[in-house]
């Protein structure tokens, strides 16, 4: 997040960590049970823009929406073999 310790509040455009949460939340479950295109999952979950989401969920996930569902989709594969 990026903070502007003068005025007190997050630059525009950053929402704070907390308030992304369930923003994030949401995203991941449609990352991994949807077909869903990420740029469709972004505006769903209310991002202006695809760029704006994958910096977002980069910075709480620790990796990119298409490795997440990668991760996802291998995790599942392997669960029912």
């Amino acid at each position: 997040m990026i903070f502007n310790f003068n005025q007190q509040t997050p630059s525009k455009g950053y929402l704070p960590a907390r308030a992304c949460l369930p923003v994030i939340k949401k995203a991941k479950f449609l990352l991994a049970n949807s077909a869903m295109s990420i740029s469709d999952i972004a505006k769903f979950v209310g991002f202006s823009t695809q760029p704006k989401f994958a910096n977002d969920f980069k910075r709480e996930v620790g990796c990119t929406a298409t490795e997440y569902r990668m991760k996802q989709r291998e995790a599942s594969e392997e669960s029912v073999s």
